[in-house]
């Protein structure tokens, strides 16, 4: 039986992550270095950025809007069906 490469990734990530402490940023500057040192060429991309808000695509409410809304007494009336 061919062994799940899952468990394989697994195994290799949590090794990694106790070699730093389990630190994000251990774990990324060591894998920096790692590709400084290894002679490869890699590509960075620059940070992706959210498109700009267009008159059809803008969120329902502002910041710091609060809507309230007003209860009355009154059941609501049944549901369609």
């Amino acid at each position: 039986m061919i062994p799940d490469p899952t468990d394989a990734i697994r195994e290799i990530k949590h090794r990694l992550g106790a070699e730093s402490g389990f630190d994000v940023h251990r774990i990324a500057e060591e894998t920096r270095r790692r590709q400084r040192e290894s002679g490869r060429k890699y590509l960075t991309l620059p940070p992706r950025r959210p498109e700009a808000v267009t008159a059809g695509n803008h969120p329902m409410q502002s910041r710091g809007e609060v809507k309230r809304f007003e209860v009355d007494d009154q059941p609501s009336p049944p549901a369609d069906r």
